[in-house]
């Protein structure tokens, strides 16, 4: 009998639309639930995207790994998975989890969903993205509507396929709500990394236990190897105090030209300075948007495309703050990542600051507008001392306790109440009527 098989041990299958190598939170914040459930001992099988036919095998890890076949999308190249219910049920009544925990609301999810519910087996949906913001941006985003529509079945007070077929048709503004509600109502818990994203819930009138579990960055994941040469290069030999970075993926959602428009304010006051972005692009849009930002601002923008996730705290220690103007992040684990090196975040978001305040530089009027922005870069580039790092070796919660709390609110939800609010007391995050060990605060 192999350790996968060890009925003494908890069991979990992950199903997930976006996995590594693909650069964005859910596949860093997935990978990261992963390694801590099996840190915590758990039999681990993974259903996620891949290039081949459906395969299977086992990771150095131990984890059981079902690729499905996938196409890219042009929704950032964001990958559209081809397999049925039929088919990840047969993978459920093979790996028997004890609960089903889908990463994503995407097609697989979705059919994910529908086979839990054909195996009664538990479902803890987890939301990462404000999906929402995403699907208004790209002009086909309806592709990521018609797996729900199409397949959730119908009931609970839950938006009917023609509603939410007619509501994209018509590009509504709030369309993408309807599939997250039928989503949640499918689910017996629904896992969330943020008050941000908690709060959104409210919007739709989720009924069912909302879970808030943060994500964390440990130094391990993002230390260990150094720079490309060429990318190296390109930030060495630059003034010191005048080197602004943004890493993550370059699409339409993560406030680019606010950004170019804010570095452009910044370059009036400080002429020696340069903006380096890092991530890959594949959306043709925001490719056009840096071709005409590199002729702008000619040398004083670098731009290197994505690099190893272990180089990164070799890239942050080489450069003096880190810039994000994106409105629609949920979890902040780039800026976390920053943080680690002891670099300093500006953020354009408040909601990001008011989750994690000891990471973000402070927030001046006008930070909602590029000039206002730029000037909270220009604070931080002319501090004189950086912000010390300190002995941290994570920022938010380790993997394995994350797992652990994430097991922990499977099995407090199979006791508790249906309707009990969860909620985040001092830090620690427990349903609202659990005691809470003043040790642990």
């Amino acid at each position: 009998m192999t350790d996968v098989d060890d009925p003494s041990r908890r069991r979990v299958l992950v199903v997930t639309d976006s996995v590594a190598p693909r650069v964005d939170g859910i596949a860093s914040s997935t990978g990261s639930m992963i390694r801590g459930l099996v840190e915590q001992k758990c039999a681990v099988a993974v259903i996620a995207p891949g290039r081949r036919r459906r395969t299977s095998g086992t990771d150095a890890l131990g984890v059981v790994r079902w690729d499905v076949r996938s196409v890219q999308t042009p929704v950032d190249g964001y990958p559209l998975s081809l397999a049925s219910a039929g088919w990840i049920a047969r993978r459920i009544r093979e790996f028997r989890p004890d609960v089903v925990s889908i990463q994503t609301i995407g097609p697989l999810g979705v059919a994910a969903l529908r086979a839990a519910e054909r195996t009664r087996t538990p479902v803890a949906l987890s939301w990462h993205t404000d999906f929402e913001a995403y699907v208004e941006k790209y002009p086909l985003g309806w592709l990521f509507a018609l797996p729900a529509a199409l397949s959730v079945d119908d009931g609970h007070g839950r938006p009917s396929r023609r509603e939410i077929l007619s509501a994209v048709a018509r590009r509504e503004p709030h369309a993408f709500r309807k599939i997250l509600t039928r989503g949640a109502a499918a689910a017996d818990l629904l896992i969330v990394p943020s008050a941000k994203t908690a709060q959104y819930t409210d919007l739709l009138n989720v009924e069912s236990p909302v879970f808030i579990l943060p994500t964390g960055v440990e130094a391990s994941e993002v230390g260990g190897e150094t720079l490309p040469d060429d990318v190296r290069a390109s930030v060495d030999g630059l003034p010191r105090g005048s080197r602004i970075v943004y890493v993550g993926r370059m699409s339409r959602e993560k406030g680019i030209d606010f950004l170019m428009d804010a570095f452009g304010h910044v370059l009036t006051r400080r002429g020696d300075a340069t903006l380096i972005l890092v991530g890959p692009c594949k959306d043709r849009a925001t490719g056009l948007r840096l071709d005409a930002a590199r002729a702008r601002f000619g040398s004083r923008l670098v731009v290197t495309g994505g690099v190893n996730r272990r180089a990164l705290l070799d890239l942050y220690r080489r450069v003096d703050v880190f810039a994000t103007a994106s409105l629609t992040e949920t979890q902040g684990i780039a800026a976390w990542e920053a943080s680690l090196a002891g670099l300093p975040v500006v953020a354009r978001d408040g909601a990001l600051r008011d989750e994690s305040p000891e990471v973000f530089e402070e927030m001046e009027a006008g930070f909602q507008e590029p000039r206002g922005f730029g000037d909270g870069i220009l604070r931080a580039l002319g501090r004189e001392e950086p912000r010390p790092a300190g002995p941290r070796d994570h920022v938010g919660l380790p993997a394995a306790e994350r797992a652990r709390l994430f097991l922990e609110a499977v099995d407090l939800r199979s006791a508790a109440d249906a309707t009990a609010p969860w909620i985040c007391p001092e830090g620690v995050w427990r349903p609202a009527d659990r005691p809470v060990d003043p040790d642990t605060v």
